[in-house]
């Protein structure tokens, strides 16, 4: 859930790092004019070690990389996965409770496989986010796999998680990047200790990850080509709620949108083959519930009241029942075709 993580260490004693065997240093240059920037970086496992000329030291990167070695940040990244990253930057001088937080990301990798659904049918479905424009994401160098949506505090992504990496499995990519701290400072995150803080944790994944997901809208063309089959009251109306234009520009109250926004949703439920959306939240409701279970599959107490999100516990047990039924299903369909050949 936590990934991209900048923190300034306090109380660093720099020989620390000057003398660790796996931190090689070099002075930064500027890739334009090639002047020496005078501070100095130590890249390790997917993250940067960096010595700032007026004696500030910082990290930056990925936690989850850094937790795999280097090797990735494709997987499942869960809460105890976290603490455990925390507890090895001890090595580099890392006091949790004195280390502050400059910006950091949470942010979740799901795995879209079984829905057979196209990572790109997924990115293509959002018509509204935050009231921005999208701008296109880069990955390897190429465009068109992912969106972000940048407001004053924060940027919101949604990509193709699958691209980045050599992972075989469709994964797709929804996170919360925050640019300013001025996002959080309502949380108490103010070190990195606050982001160990599973109460403080709770709220800010729910506030800050969880109600954006909620409040973007999403609209599969597919699903509805036309109006025809539509109550002629709805007609008009629907022409301009597939539009993502129309979101953008339209400068109605709060109030009006989330009605405008409901009638799309009520819209979809009811003519459209399938819910995008709901598809979406039932893949996060499962991730958040093995982001919130320790090593044992306990359920710690403090993130209770995110199941409250989509009903995260009924999500659950429904999305078992499925796979019981798929996997039943499977079963049967062999132990016939068995018996179809032992009677040839």
């Amino acid at each position: 859930m936590i990934d991209g993580i900048n923190i300034e260490l306090t109380d660093l004693d720099f020989n620390l790092w000057e003398k660790h065997p796996e931190l090689k240093f070099a002075v930064l240059v500027d890739e334009d004019s090639g002047t020496k920037l005078g501070s100095r970086k130590a890249s390790y496992k997917g993250l940067d070690f960096i010595i700032e000329p007026r004696g500030k030291a910082k990290i930056k990167g990925s936690i989850h990389k850094f937790f795999n070695d280097g090797a990735h940040n494709a997987n499942r990244f869960t809460y105890d996965n976290f603490q455990e990253a925390v507890k090895r930057l001890s090595e580099f001088g890392v006091n949790p409770q004195t280390a502050l937080l400059r910006g950091f990301e949470i942010g979740l990798n799901l795995d879209t496989t079984a829905t057979k659904i196209d990572n790109n049918t997924f990115l293509d479905s959002i018509l509204y986010c935050r009231g921005v424009e999208r701008s296109d994401m880069e990955i390897n160098g190429k465009a068109g796999y992912g969106y972000a949506y940048k407001s004053t505090n924060a940027k919101y992504k949604f990509y193709n998680k699958s691209e980045q990496s050599t992972t075989q499995v469709q994964l797709l990519r929804i996170e919360t990047k925050f640019t300013r701290m001025r996002a959080v400072e309502n949380y108490g995150m103010i070190s990195l200790a606050d982001l160990l803080d599973r109460t403080k944790l709770t709220k800010l994944i729910a506030d800050k990850y969880l109600k954006f997901i909620d409040e973007t809208i999403y609209f599969e063309w597919d699903q509805i080509k036309t109006s025809r089959r539509l109550p002629a009251k709805y007609k008009s109306k629907f022409k301009d709620l597939r539009n993502p234009n129309w979101w953008i520009k339209d400068q109605r109250s709060n109030t009006n949108r989330q009605r405008n926004k409901e009638q799309l949703e009520k819209l979809i439920k009811t003519y459209a083959k399938r819910d995008i959306k709901s598809i979406l939240k039932g893949l996060i409701s499962l991730e958040l519930s093995a982001f919130t279970r320790t090593k044992n599959c306990y359920e710690y107490t403090e993130f209770e009241p995110l199941k409250k999100w989509n009903c995260l516990e009924k999500t659950h047990k429904k999305m078992l029942r499925i796979h019981h039924v798929l996997y039943g299903a499977i079963i049967t369909t062999r132990g016939r075709e068995k018996r179809k050949r032992n009677t040839v």
